[in-house]
Formats: structure tokens, C-alpha cells, sequence
């Protein structure tokens, strides 16, 4: 039940990040949205790997879910920008991000399951701060 009850919550901060994230891509652009999400999402990461309490650690993953809940509408603003000229690239661009990031989030939970067997969560989440650091850097 409170695997259930995590889950439920960090849809809530998912849905409404996404009211909220056309407002803020329209106020910070894209680019810079995304640089403020990778930053706060690694924070957090690291925060949660130091929280004991359930219900801390129930919010603290929705607003992880709030705060990445920017990332797929600000990308597709991005793609929209570099390719506003052609349709077709356009297009293509939008499948290849959706490819992307459904195969990046498998790799992740492959990836993060065998660490798990050898560390803790708390290292695990620890080492998951570096990639939004690196897309940070990247961005």
C-alpha cells in the first residue's frame, strides 16, 4: 500500500506540473527551463537519499515529479524551434525524442535495478544526481 500510495502522489505533482510548465516555458524558454529542472531535480535526488520519513519521501518524489514534468514539453519546444522551417524534420524530431527517452528510461531502470542489488537506495539515488547534472551541462 505504500508503494501504491508513492506512486499516486508523484502522478499528482506529474499532472499538475503539466498545467503549470506552458507558463513557464513561455516565461524562461525552453533552454533555460531546462537547466533550472536538471538542477532542482539533482538537488532533490540527492535530498531524498538523506530523508527517513515516508511522507517526506512521498513528497519529496512528487515534486521530483513536478519539477521533471517540464522536461517533455520543453523539448518538443525545442525541436519546434530548431525545425520550425521544415515539417518533415520537424516531425521526425518529435519520434526520435519519444524513442529517446522511452529507451533512456528503460536503460535507467535496468541499469538502477542491478545497482540496487549491490548498493543501497540511498547511494542508487546519490548516483542518480550526476545525469541531471550532466544534462545540465549538456543543455
Amino acid at each position: 500500500a505504500s508503494i501504491a500510495l508513492i506512486a499516486s502522489v508523484q502522478d499528482a505533482g506529474m499532472v499538475i506540473g503539466k498545467l503549470v510548465h506552458g507558463w513557464s516555458i513561455d516565461a524562461l524558454g525552453p533552454r533555460r527551463l531546462m537547466c533550472i529542472t536538471f538542477l532542482i531535480l539533482a538537488i532533490v535526488l540527492f535530498s531524498v537519499s538523506f530523508v527517513s520519513a515516508f511522507e517526506a519521501i512521498a513528497l519529496l518524489f512528487a515534486f521530483i515529479s513536478f519539477v521533471g514534468s517540464a522536461t517533455d514539453p520543453a523539448e518538443v519546444c525545442m525541436i519546434g524551434n530548431w525545425c520550425s522551417d521544415n515539417q518533415k524534420q520537424l516531425e521526425k524530431g518529435i519520434w526520435v525524442l519519444g524513442l529517446s527517452s522511452r529507451s533512456s528510461g528503460m536503460l535507467a531502470i535496468l541499469l538502477f535495478a542491478g545497482l540496487l542489488r549491490v548498493i543501497s537506495w540511498r547511494w542508487a539515488l546519490r548516483i542518480a544526481c550526476i545525469f541531471p547534472l550532466i544534462g545540465t551541462s549538456v543543455t
